[in-house]
């Protein structure tokens, strides 16, 4: 592996065999974990792209993902600014159940 750390940033190349994609998603989700844990962030200097969307509802919660997706749609109804990266066009399965979590439940629900 080599990495650099120094500057606060964690940058990894972990070679790989087309097999073994799933390892190395692991060891990412790993390895941003632990970087939440300390205090850290996802993405680092260089954003979030694709590579990291699925890491942000951990980080910064479903009340400013939700928040963050109105920004985007009040800016771009129709989704052509830069489509698909930093924020899907729809919340995943996990912000969904983090926003009914965050928000007291299915006890809480007004629907």
């Amino acid at each position: 592996m080599c990495a650099h750390i120094a500057d606060g940033n964690f940058h990894c190349l972990v070679p790989f065999g087309d097999d073994e994609v799933g390892k190395l998603e692991a060891l990412n989700d790993l390895v941003v974990d632990k970087a939440l844990s300390l205090g850290g962030v996802a993405s680092g200097e260089h954003g979030v792209g694709v590579g990291k969307m699925k890491h942000l509802i951990k980080e910064h919660g479903p009340v400013h993902m939700d928040t963050q997706r109105r920004i985007k749609h009040a800016l771009d109804p129709r989704n052509i600014m830069n489509p698909g990266k930093v924020l899907a066009h729809k919340p995943s399965e996990e912000e969904i159940k983090a926003r009914h979590v965050a928000r007291g439940g299915a006890r809480a629900s007004k629907l």
